[in-house]
């Protein structure tokens, strides 16, 4: 797990927060989110200092309310708490947003209009972050829960073809793409 959150903290190293009018797409309903807009010093600065229990149990739902800013921003700091399911296996707070993440980065085809939008200002690091994410709780997801989900996402290539440098040595089943797709 030490190789994928060193991955996500270079890809999105320097990724400034955006400012209270620019973090979420839409400004109805900002009242829910308010923990988002009274950004405190020591967290809007690097969205390596926003608090897990804040996107564990407070804000774990409203991804697809970022704007592309917001996303670029926050998705990092979601993508290494949700790694706390894969450790934590029987904590709910984290397995929930495990799969709120998984979910918003492998969305159905009415949602990738959407996805496309909040993915519109990462750069190819970061797309690649959010590939080596997918495929460690592919490989690791004890339940493989969510094994399907992740493998149309990689044959619809959304994050690119370069695999993860820390999962070269990890050999999935010879059919596991094959009995993915089924």
């Amino acid at each position: 797990m030490k190789c994928i959150i060193e991955i996500i903290d270079r890809a999105f190293d320097g990724v400034l927060y955006p400012g209270r009018a620019n973090v979420c797409a839409s400004k109805s309903g900002e009242w829910e989110f308010e923990p988002l807009f009274n950004c405190e010093d020591q967290w809007c600065q690097d969205w390596r200092k926003v608090p897990e229990e804040l996107i564990a149990k407070e804000i774990r739902g409203i991804i697809p309310l970022f704007s592309a800013d917001g996303y670029r921003f926050f998705i990092p700091a979601y993508m290494k708490t949700a790694l706390m399911a894969i450790e934590k296996p029987f904590d709910d707070d984290y397995a929930t947003l495990l799969m709120f993440v998984v979910y918003s980065l492998c969305p159905s085809e009415e949602f990738e209009e959407h996805r496309n939008a909040q993915m519109s200002k990462l750069n190819v690091e970061q797309a690649n972050a959010i590939r080596a994410f997918l495929q460690y709780v592919r490989i690791h997801d004890p339940d493989k829960e969510f094994d399907k989900l992740i493998a149309s996402v990689f044959e619809k290539n959304l994050y690119g073809v370069r695999s993860c440098p820390c999962l070269t040595s990890v050999r999935l089943p010879e059919n596991a793409e094959q009995n993915a797709g089924e």
